[in-house]
């Protein structure tokens, strides 16, 4: 069985070999399991017909919303679900983030995957699977329902942990519109949209304490998710070390993850 993912060098980056080893060790840990993982990048998604209304709305939006242009990486955020949208299958198709480390997920496990979009971590977007005419539709969601509700959340957007926030991507799309606590219909347009949440198979590492406990104890996670935003909290509690986050996420993974 197949897993996307999606990577495009950022132009001002700097860490283009880190992120490559990521991508290594992310590829490693699917194979692992069983898995065939494949590496998506933007010239496939800017083949769809959608691509530059997509790119010129949410760019219109995101400064609407936020005061502030749009990152190159914030626009990709969106325009990976348009290379989603490329692959031709009409079976559900599973994409994840490349820090999305596979810990013993087989597909066997996907017995009764519902219809629609599964989002396999809540309102984070970084394990997903659908048809590609449902991410078509995601695609469309994050701009139509954004554009309908710009007055709602100019200058009003919080992240994932209830913290305002001045960026406005696809994640940042799916919290503030769907969920009931920053949209009273929330719950209601899931539905409508035929988009499952579930919080089965990923787990999430917020302190030193929470990821031994995603090692050590039975049942352990599925998939363990080693975000930006989870490593950031991470790094606060290492003390004397001067590497960057990325460096560090890598060390951590090698470190519980021997084999990759």
């Amino acid at each position: 069985m197949k897993i996307y993912t999606f990577y495009e060098e950022l132009k001002k980056s700097h860490d283009t070999d880190i992120q490559k080893e990521l991508i290594s060790l992310w590829k490693n840990s699917w194979v692992e399991n069983g898995w065939d993982p494949i590496v998506l990048n933007n010239d496939l998604a800017e083949s769809h017909h959608y691509y530059d209304e997509l790119c010129n709305k949410a760019k219109a939006i995101h400064v609407r919303i936020t005061g502030n242009k749009i990152s190159e990486y914030g626009l990709y955020c969106f325009t990976r679900w348009l290379a989603y949208a490329m692959i031709e299958s009409e079976e559900q198709i599973f994409v994840c983030d490349y820090d999305l480390i596979n810990n013993g997920l087989q597909y066997s496990d996907f017995k009764n995957m519902p219809k629609g979009i599964n989002l396999m971590s809540d309102y984070c977007p970084c394990f997903c699977s659908a048809t590609s005419k449902d991410f078509l539709r995601l695609s469309k969601f994050f701009i139509e329902i954004s554009s309908m509700r710009l007055n709602k959340l100019m200058y009003n957007v919080y992240d994932a942990g209830g913290l305002k926030t001045s960026i406005y991507h696809d994640q940042d799309v799916l919290v503030n519109n769907l969920n009931n606590q920053y949209c009273s219909y929330g719950s209601s347009m899931s539905n409508d949209l035929n988009i499952n949440f579930s919080n089965k198979f990923v787990g999430q590492m917020k302190n030193k304490k929470t990821f031994d406990n995603f090692i050590f104890k039975k049942p352990t996670p599925k998939t363990l998710h080693f975000s930006r935003s989870s490593m950031t909290r991470f790094a606060k509690e290492q003390k004397g070390t001067d590497i960057s986050l990325d460096e560090l996420r890598i060390s951590v993974i090698r470190e519980k993850f021997a084999s990759y």
